[in-house]
């Protein structure tokens, strides 16, 4: 017989924290993402350029390819595409007023 000693019982296992939700993004996809930025928040909405763990980099219209950061991400999700522009004349109701004359009337003589 031998002596032992009983086994220390283990705490319980941690459960895995879950992955972080841009990872299911996939790069194509348009998304918004809030970050913060000195000063407050910033959002980034546009097409996904790049999925890594430690952020991602979306593709916008007016700042073109911003990188974010997951330790500055607040929160993002996927967003329908983005609306067409309409093509061929403009809707019913915004047609142009009527031709401007060609040169400033003569205001110095009175019509007869």
């Amino acid at each position: 017989m031998t002596d032992a000693a009983p086994t220390p019982p283990q705490p319980p296992a941690r459960p895995r924290p879950p992955a972080p939700p841009w990872l299911q993004w996939r790069v194509g996809q348009r998304v918004v993402v809030r970050y913060r930025v000195d000063g407050g928040l910033s959002d980034a909405l546009g097409d996904l350029l790049e999925v890594r763990l430690d952020g991602v980099v979306v593709r916008t219209r007016s700042r073109g390819d911003v990188d974010v950061p997951a330790a500055l991400m607040v929160g993002g999700k996927l967003v329908p595409p983005a609306p067409s522009r309409p093509q061929g004349p403009p809707p019913h109701g915004d047609t142009p007023g009527p031709p401007l004359p060609s040169r400033a009337p003569d205001l110095d003589h009175a019509p007869d």
